[in-house]
This record gives structure tokens, C-alpha cells and sequence, in this order.
């Protein structure tokens, strides 16, 4: 199966929760699910979307669009994997840490995650939005360097006929998320992510109203966020109520914040643990020393 995956991000270099997540789509459906987007975000006559505009009821409604299109096309073989890290975390908590190289690592992780999950004979075109900084020819050359499958959970345990098939990239291309509506989705559910684990106990909070569940964020206190986030907050709610109507297992109320407790769901929320007592961000000195991220970085 051929599939195309867009991503984007949100606050990979500032404040302590980072996010990226990715789109994943059987190429067949691509031209479709872009359309559906398109439609539902108003891009024939409004600006792109991005989470940190989501501060009016027009964009709120917008966001909400776009979330029912994507849990609606699932059934069709979408799906979205979330990857949030906690920079104050053992494995980030490092002096002069490179933001850039530990994103690129992020991308890496996610990327490597879902192509397996895909299958070991899955093709891909790689879709990121566009980022200066970020080295992306090194990435596309780990993502498709046969030692970075080698050592995969799955590969083990596949029959023989198949133990020497890896996922591999067609295309790997960066792309304007103001023309790409699949980016800028990506871009909604990074900033859903991120903002649910940086503001969990106001959640949580709101969560514990006994006013009622269906008026989740509805009746806060004059202490909590105000009217901007109040639209977010609307956003969230919707998406954490539908997913629960869908059975695809997102949990909110536990944490404060979106996780997903199973991984092969087409809705996947991940928060970073750090693997070893080893797995460490990269700092700017070694990032210097290398000259650039290699495979065996990651």
C-alpha cells in the first residue's frame, strides 16, 4: 500500500510541552480527504488555519469542521499519530540542548512509528511543512537506510518471505501548509496536544464539574482562561466527546490531557518516555562535533 503522511508542528523551540503530529492517508484518498478539508476549513475565502488562531467563534467552528471530517474518513484508513515531549523530562533536561536536532529526532521517532505500524511493505510520500532549519535530507535518508528497520520490534517475528522487506520513501518534500489543508489539520491536533498536556490541571478541573459532562468547559471559573481559550477549550471538548462516541479510545479525563492508550487506534495521542538511561536530547556541542544527525543518533 502506498500512503502519504503530512505533518506539522507546534511549539517545537519554546515552553516546556512540545508536539508534531502526522497525517497518515492512503494515497488513493488524498485528492478526496484534501477537498473535504478544504470545504470545511473555508479556504476559498479564509486565511490557513493554525491552532494559535483559534480565538473567534468563526475559526473555533472551522476547527471543528475539519476535526468531523478527519474522524469521519478513519473508516477509510486515516489515521493521526500525536507525539508529544516534556522538555523538563530526564531525557531533555540537558544543558544547552539543540531544539532543532532533538525536533528532528522527534520527526524521526514519529515517522519511523507509523511507517511500521503501516506495514513492512508500505511506500511513502513525506509530506512536512515547511521548516528552514530542519535537515530534511538526512532525515529521508535515515527514515530509508534499511539499518533503521533492522532492529524493529515486528521484524522478528515476520515470516521469512517478509523479513527482508522494509517501508521505504518514494518522495520527500516539504510543503506549504496555506496551500496543503491535510498540514494545517496536522497542525490543529499538534496544538490540541501540546495545549491539553501545558494546561492539564485546568482541564482536569473542568473535567471534574459536576454540572455535567456534556457542558464540558462550559462553566469554568472567572480564574481560568478567558475568552480565546474558551473557544480552544470548545474545540477539545468536541473532539475528546467524539472520539468517546466512536469508541477509538482517547482518553481525557484520566490526565487532563489527550493520550491514547492504545497505539494501533487511528487516533493516536503519544507522549514521549524516555527509552534508557542513556536516551538523551542532543546538545549544541555534539550536534557541532557531528557535523549533522547520522542514524545511529537516532
Amino acid at each position: 500500500m502506498d500512503y502519504a503522511v503530512f505533518s506539522d508542528e507546534s511549539r517545537h523551540t519554546e515552553g516546556r510541552y512540545r508536539s508534531l503530529a502526522a497525517v497518515s492517508v492512503p494515497v488513493a484518498h488524498v485528492v478526496v480527504l484534501n477537498k473535504l478539508l478544504r470545504d470545511a476549513l473555508q479556504l476559498d475565502r479564509r486565511r490557513e488555519l493554525k491552532w494559535k488562531n483559534v480565538r473567534r467563534p468563526g475559526d473555533r467552528d472551522r476547527a471543528v469542521a475539519a476535526l468531523d471530517v478527519l474522524l469521519a474518513q478513519t473508516v477509510t484508513g486515516v489515521r493521526v499519530d500525536v507525539l508529544t515531549w516534556d522538555t523538563h523530562d530526564s531525557r531533555h533536561n540537558v544543558p544547552n540542548r539543540d531544539d532543532v536536532a532533538n525536533y528532528e529526532r522527534m520527526f524521526f521517532h514519529l515517522h519511523r512509528v507509523l511507517m511500521e505500524r503501516r506495514g513492512v511493505q508500505s511506500r511513502w510520500h513525506i509530506r512536512p511543512d515547511e521548516q528552514v532549519a530542519i535537515d530534511w535530507k538526512t532525515i529521508s535518508q535515515c527514515l530509508n537506510n534499511r539499518g533503521t528497520w533492522r532492529a524493529g520490534r515486528n521484524m522478528t517475528t515476520l515470516s521469512a518471505e517478509f523479513r527482508h522487506s522494509v517501508p521505504s520513501v518514494l518522495t520527500f518534500r516539504e510543503v506549504n501548509s496555506a496551500d496543503t489543508p491535510l498540514c494545517q489539520l496536522a497542525d490543529l491536533l499538534a496544538g490540541v496536544a501540546a495545549y491539553t498536556r501545558t494546561n492539564a490541571d485546568t482541564v482536569r478541573r473542568q473535567i471534574e464539574d459536576p454540572t455535567g459532562q456534556r457542558s464540558l468547559f462550559e462553566n469554568y471559573d472567572q480564574a481560568t482562561p478567558g475568552t480565546a481559550d474558551r473557544h480552544r477549550f470548545r474545540v477539545i471538548s468536541h473532539l475528546y466527546w467524539k472520539c468517546r462516541t466512536l469508541k477509538l479510545g482517547v482518553s481525557l479525563r484520566e490526565f487532563g490531557y489527550l493520550r491514547t492508550h492504545d497505539p494501533a487506534m487511528p487516533i493516536n495521542f503519544w507522549h514521549y518516555e524516555p527509552q534508557h538511561h542513556g536516551d538523551r536530547a542532543p546538545t549544541r556541542e555534539a550536534s557541532e562535533r557531528r557535523g549533522g544527525i547520522i542514524v545511529n543518533a537516532y
